[in-house]
């Protein structure tokens, strides 16, 4: 059926096609040790959720607009390889750096960037002689080698890829991997800001990320007199810390 002859989908609609997205990715993040088939469907997602496809943005992309939610990050990383600075003569492959900030090289300055500006114009890998944007890399491993389509061939840049391993992997997946880390966290923004603005409510799932329980033994070794932070839980998808 034609576009024009669709009937366009409500926001709240968008909301719910977007934390179905989330959960499924979710899922895919933490077993992507599991193997080739989950990194299929993971760079599927991925696909839908900050890609542009004939002529549509991703899904993630759409609601922040829509909701006007921030969509910066804090990280550690640059846009490229300059090609004219004369140590990248000859270069024929190199990962740009990202890392949240703090958990990346200190020569790394840290900055607060649009996620969908990194997505779309920063460079993840550079491989013989081009760079290759997240959003690149992303549709060329959905497109050819993912569950969005499996197509008849590789282009050469992904053949090349798929050469490079480094610490048993393939350079991609922990690019990949951070991507999909950073869509979760901004997707939780768009769903809390839904939450608070829209009257939104999540679905009840019976996986219940979020509860966890720890258990602690601790032996007392002199009087205690004042406060002592005896360990703490950060998740930066959530935006939340745990102090105790």
């Amino acid at each position: 059926m034609a576009k024009r002859n669709r009937i366009p989908k409500t926001i709240k609609r968008h909301l719910y096609d977007l934390d179905h997205h989330l959960f499924i990715l979710r899922k895919l993040f933490h077993k992507l040790n599991e193997g080739e088939a989950r990194l299929k469907v993971l760079a599927a997602e991925l696909r839908i959720l900050l890609c542009k496809s004939s002529g549509t943005d991703g899904l993630l992309w759409r609601l922040v607009e829509k909701l006007k939610v921030n969509d910066q990050i804090d990280v550690q990383t640059f846009k490229g390889v300059n090609t004219d600075h004369p140590q990248a003569r000859g270069l024929h492959f190199a990962l740009i750096p990202f890392f949240k900030s703090g958990f990346g090289p200190p020569e790394i300055p840290s900055a607060k960037i649009s996620f969908e500006e990194i997505i779309k114009t920063f460079e993840a890998v550079f491989i013989g002689g081009k760079g290759l944007t997240h959003e690149y890399l992303i549709k060329a491993i959905a497109q050819q080698m993912g569950s969005a389509h499996e197509d008849e061939g590789l282009e050469p840049s992904l053949v090349q890829l798929n050469q490079i391993f480094i610490n048993g992997v393939q350079p991609y997946i922990p690019i990949l991997a951070s991507d999909a880390e950073f869509t979760l966290e901004i997707g939780e923004r768009i769903l809390e800001k839904a939450e608070q603005t829209t009257g939104f409510k999540r679905l009840s799932r019976d996986i219940p990320y979020g509860n966890i329980s720890v258990v602690s033994r601790i032996s007392l070794k002199k009087e205690i007199v004042e406060r002592v932070s005896i360990f703490s839980f950060r998740s930066f998808i959530s935006d939340a810390r745990i102090i105790v």
